[in-house]
């Protein structure tokens, strides 16, 4: 399905580059986000990374980092730069608008996999909207097949960046896991290092102190857990979902508990993830 071109008031998507890039509302999330990742990893390899090159096991990981960062950013951009599957509204004139008698409970159905399903009419959009489209709240368009809006990128995530959005979010937790057990690596060899002595008598003064000697690879360690345990529980998450081809939408309205999670599911978790 080739992008729309979207042109009314109405919405509020920001274009540049001649509508070759687009941003959804949540601009400021979107660049807080690149900016996180981009100081994190910087802060790790320029830190981390010298002192860790002395091994061939840890010059490999190190490579493999940088590649993960490098895909990372660059699934993040077409995450969050892509047109997620906005249907364009039915437009007419402000007086036209105003005078058309609007639908009231309109609805039709279409049978799929043996499966009466309801298209519902979008009092906003002003027409009926597919399977598996939903109306975005915070984005205010009908996206098709919405899976969810994310804070983290200011865009909703739909038909067409969702599987952008599973490349970094699996790529993102590997980076993730990768340099928390390197910088964990940096952070043991500089408290074997540290002097032995009066002043350091506990587990936590060395604690201390190795974070006062490394406090660029501690922050990193912090980071890593934190953003990793997230990471994790959503690759998780998602991995389940896409076996089963259900959106994240479907599955917090409680689609797999009401017996629908097979209605539009190919029959094999090969097939729904290739979907």
């Amino acid at each position: 399905m080739a992008p729309v071109k979207l042109t009314s008031s109405y919405y509020q998507q920001f274009f540049i580059l001649g509508g070759r890039v687009f941003m959804g509302p949540g601009r400021l999330q979107c660049i807080t986000t690149f900016t996180t990742i981009i100081v994190a990893c910087l802060s790790f390899f320029f830190s981390s990374g010298p002192l860790l090159v002395d091994s061939k096991i840890c010059c490999v990981l190190l490579a493999i980092s940088a590649v993960l960062f490098v895909l990372s950013i660059y699934f993040l951009a077409r995450t969050a730069f892509c047109d997620p599957g906005i249907i364009p509204r039915c437009e007419f004139g402000v007086e036209e608008r105003f005078l058309e008698p609007r639908p009231v409970g309109i609805a039709k159905g279409v049978v799929i996999n043996g499966s009466v399903v309801t298209l519902k009419y979008c009092r906003t959009c002003l027409h009926l909207r597919p399977p598996r489209c939903t109306h975005c709240r915070v984005c205010n368009n009908c996206v098709e097949r919405f899976d969810h809006h994310c804070p983290w990128i200011g865009n909703c995530v739909g038909i067409r960046n969702y599987r952008w959005f599973l490349l970094f979010t699996f790529t993102c937790t590997a980076l993730d896991l990768l340099v928390f057990g390197l910088s964990l690596v940096d952070f043991v060899r500089a408290a074997e290092k540290a002097p032995r002595g009066p002043e350091i008598s506990s587990v936590a003064d060395l604690l201390l102190y190795t974070a006062m000697q490394r406090p660029a690879t501690f922050f990193v360690i912090l980071f890593t857990i934190l953003g990793g345990t997230f990471l994790v529980m959503l690759s998780r998450l998602h991995l389940r979902l896409a076996a089963r081809n259900i959106t994240t939408y479907e599955h917090i309205k409680g689609a797999s508990r009401a017996g629908r999670d097979g209605l539009f599911s190919r029959g094999a978790p090969l097939l729904n993830w290739a979907e």
